[in-house]
């Protein structure tokens, strides 16, 4: 029995430790034409179409519930914001019984006023690089 509790003390102790995927997600390089957002300069129709899409989310620096322990009620937070000319991607953490990085994909018209949803998906750690850069650029 004190071998059982030994094990569940262990494990309990390290469940934090796991719950560390936020901070492994690489940064990316960004490299011309491409550029990073800032969410104060994300343009309305960006804002509308994410709130709709993915409802509420966390701003990047800002507390969100990255695992499945519920602090704010906000499970996502935005981890970037860039884009290739007319199109636009948002890249999310999103939390809970395991870590991910949704992503949603836009694409502006040239009047800045209309948008229209192109794709989304879900990306991990390892390979949410990858895929911004090919959103981007397909």
């Amino acid at each position: 029995m004190s071998r059982l509790r030994a094990a569940l003390a262990a494990t309990l102790l390290l469940a934090p430790l796991t719950a560390r995927a936020a901070d492994e997600v690489p940064r990316c390089l960004v490299l011309p034409p491409v550029e990073e957002i800032a969410p104060a300069d994300m343009p309305q129709p960006l804002r509308a179409a994410l709130a709709r899409d993915v409802g509420a989310f966390a701003l990047p620096g800002q507390d969100f519930d990255a695992t499945d322990v519920v602090r704010t009620g906000v499970r996502r937070r935005l981890l970037w914001l860039r884009r290739r000319g007319t199109r636009w991607i948002a890249v999310f953490e999103h939390g809970g019984r395991s870590y991910d990085n949704p992503f949603v994909v836009y694409e502006m018209g040239l009047d800045g006023q209309s948008i229209a949803g192109v794709r989304g998906g879900v990306a991990y750690p390892a390979s949410v690089c990858q895929i911004t850069e090919r959103e981007l650029w397909r």
